[in-house]
């Protein structure tokens, strides 16, 4: 991933509805010659369904995890591949996540807060090949919730 790129995410349905799913933790991997070298809590879906990935915030989070752990957090993003994936982890595996860091580090994680509503949609991963300056991709979702504002479609 170069500085200038960034990665728009749009939640929809199978049917093509935009998914107005606030609060979706989305993941993001990133790989150095087709071999996965980071794994980053990319950020959260807005009140339409959207996220905006920028290099940024991901080199902020590489910086940071290198102050503790240098030799794992040693290559630049620069340096990483133009194919990444994205994915909306489940609820089960978010509390795994967390428990493991709890019990690694003592502490929670700042993802944990508020606790994201993955549990309400299911998401398969998805690959993004980075060729421009913003790259749009869409994620298909299952929505686990009914008669809510949650879901509706795009313009109502």
């Amino acid at each position: 991933m170069q500085p200038q790129q960034s990665i728009l995410v749009k939640l929809e349905t199978e049917l093509g509805v935009a998914l107005r799913a606030n609060n979706i933790l989305i993941d993001i991997k990133l790989f150095t010659r087709g071999n996965l070298r980071y794994r980053f809590k990319a950020g959260r879906t807005d009140a339409n369904g959207t996220l905006l990935i920028m290099y940024s915030a991901l080199e902020k989070q590489r910086a940071s995890k290198a102050m503790q752990l240098l030799m794992d957090y040693n290559t630049p993003l620069t340096d990483c591949d133009p194919r990444v994936e994205l994915s909306a982890p489940s609820d089960a595996e978010l509390r795994t996540a967390a428990q493991a860091v709890l019990q690694n580090f003592g502490t929670q994680p700042d993802w944990t807060v508020p606790w994201p509503a993955n549990s309400q949609i299911e998401a398969a991963p998805v690959t993004v090949e980075l060729l421009d300056a913003t790259t749009q991709k869409t994620m298909l979702c299952v929505h686990r919730r009914t008669n809510s504002e949650f879901w509706r479609p795009s313009g109502n």
